[in-house]
């Protein structure tokens, strides 16, 4: 499933691949996807694997595409929607997967009216273990992991810059020596002149 959603996902590695579960709220049916698809109609929705069940997704899916060409794809199960999306992309986990959620729990808060919207559906991380194993946790919701993926991805930049300055300093430092070994070069050139000319 996260080798082929890193390939729908246009993503070079299946290891950036990450999932999250929707669960509760009774059994979802057909017309729940349909609903949530007819609600995503402003954006670019695909259909993936002939709009059949798909042996790697496990069910129907599709992929969800904004303005600004952020993906997620979105799996159909009984048991409640997947959302398939690359780790590091803030803008489809800050903008794409919350809207799809928000969308998703606004239909079934809708058919279960008597469910508070806090008790009545979880969230399930998906992700894949030095092994390929698939590793499942409790999630936070997708803005804190947006803004992890930010603090992260913000502390990799500042180890670059710092890679960035020592090298620009090592090569300012390099070229001070060698313009110190230029001059002297020239200055002692110039000594041996004058001496040749007074002998």
């Amino acid at each position: 499933m996260f080798k082929n959603a890193a390939s729908d996902l246009g993503c070079s590695s299946y290891r950036e691949i990450e999932s999250l579960k929707a669960r509760g709220r009774g059994y979802a049916t057909s017309a729940d996807y349909a609903a949530l698809l007819e609600e995503l109609k402003p954006l670019h929705v695909a259909t993936l694997a002939g709009g059949k069940p798909s042996e790697y997704y496990h069910g129907r899916a599709w992929r969800v595409t904004d303005g600004e060409l952020n993906s997620v794809i979105i799996v159909e199960h009984e048991t409640g929607l997947e959302i398939l999306y690359v780790a590091g992309a803030v803008a489809s986990i800050a903008g794409l997967v919350p809207l799809v959620l928000n969308l998703w729990n606004r239909l079934r808060d809708h058919e279960f009216p008597f469910r508070s919207r806090r008790s009545s559906a979880t969230l399930e991380r998906r992700t894949l273990d030095e092994h390929d194993r698939v590793r499942e946790s409790p999630s936070p919701p997708p803005e804190s992991v947006a803004l992890a993926q930010l603090v992260k991805d913000f502390a990799e930049l500042n180890q670059r810059l710092s890679r960035l300055e020592e090298g620009v300093s090592s090569l300012t430092q390099d070229q001070a020596r060698r313009a110190r070994t230029h001059r002297k070069k020239k200055t002692s050139g110039r000594t041996r002149g004058r001496k040749r000319r007074t002998r």
